[in-house]
This record gives structure tokens, C-alpha cells and sequence, in this order.
């Protein structure tokens, strides 16, 4: 647990270690490696290649691939955590069932939720700081050393204290303003 002396002694030396471009590993395997297919190029005159339908369908292939998103990742970390009921997930992590129903149907609806909803899922999950930045990765979130309200979420994450609102008062007492926590 974290207090306020333990906070005020180490916060201003915490690092944690970002992470950039890696996308998660360990839960899904990943896609294998395609073979390059040149069928599609088009020599002209000048020969200068033609590739655009070799480009297209090259896009084509790799859009209709599904990779694990955010949904996916949140069924299997629950599973792993003995997380039995979607409610008693979006509960701990006082996100609202109509967000986590947004959430669950994301793939058909493109719906993204904002990084604070994805954090405090990843807190109820008590996912360790590596395993956070992956899962916001999913959705094209990052945490960064930068930013004092992720320097403040992973200090409490790297010390195994995952209380939403403990975070959130921490985050409103150095920055003024409240992050995780909307309407107190």
C-alpha cells in the first residue's frame, strides 16, 4: 500500500520503464508472417513498376486480419484472474454498463474508449505496469514518464496498490484536477 510519506519520499526519482511500439505479446500467438505476392505489378513503358493493385490488395489482406483488441484482452486477463462476471469487473472498476457495453461491442462498432475507462479497467484487473501499457497499446494509448498523471498511475501500479480512488485523490492533490474518478 501506498502512503503519503512512502509517496512524497520516492515519487520525484520514480521511472518506469515505457514502452513503444511493442505490440502485447504472451496472451495470442502471433499472425504468421505472409509471403510476398508480386503478381500485381504492372511494368509501363518507362519501366518504372506499377504496384498500386499489388499495394491494394496487400492492404486489403492485412485489414481483414482480426488481431486481439481491447475486448479480447480484457476476457482473457479476467480469466486469468478468476474474474468470473463482466459486472463484477466494471463495477470494481467503476466504469458504467452502458461504457462496458460499448466496450464489449467495439469491434462491430469502432467505438474506442477513452484512455482514464481503460485504466481503471486495467487497475481492476491489477494488471502490472507492463501489462497495462500493452493493454492500452491495443487501443493507441501510451503511458509516459512525461505526463505526471501516468507517472502518479504507474508508481501505484509498480507498488501493487490498485485503488481507483486513493489514485485519483494522489492524481487531484499534485495536478488539481481529477483524472479516473468524473463525478465526486
Amino acid at each position: 500500500m501506498v502512503t503519503d510519506l512512502l509517496f512524497e519520499i520516492e515519487f520525484d526519482k520514480f521511472h518506469f520503464e515505457e514502452i513503444h511500439n511493442n505490440p502485447p505479446k504472451g496472451i495470442f500467438k502471433p499472425p504468421k508472417k505472409r509471403r510476398e505476392n508480386y503478381s500485381g505489378i504492372n511494368f509501363s513503358s518507362n519501366n518504372s513498376i506499377n504496384c498500386n493493385s499489388c499495394f491494394d490488395d496487400e492492404l486489403d489482406d492485412l485489414l481483414a486480419k482480426r488481431e486481439p483488441d481491447f475486448y479480447d484482452f480484457i476476457l482473457s486477463y479476467m480469466h486469468s484472474k478468476h474474474i468470473d462476471t463482466e459486472p463484477e469487473l466494471y463495477k470494481k472498476a467503476e466504469v458504467d454498463r452502458k461504457v462496458f457495453a460499448k466496450i464489449r461491442s467495439m469491434r462491430k462498432t469502432n467505438h474506442r474508449p477513452s484512455k482514464p475507462t481503460a485504466i481503471k479497467l486495467c487497475l481492476a484487473l491489477e494488471l502490472t505496469s507492463r501489462q497495462t501499457q500493452e493493454m492500452l497499446s491495443t487501443l493507441g494509448y501510451g503511458m509516459s514518464n512525461a505526463s505526471k498523471v501516468d507517472k502518479i498511475i504507474m508508481f501505484f501500479i509498480e507498488h501493487n496498490d490498485f485503488n481507483i480512488f486513493k489514485i485519483d485523490n494522489k492524481i487531484r492533490e499534485k495536478t488539481e484536477h481529477r483524472y479516473l474518478i468524473e463525478n465526486l
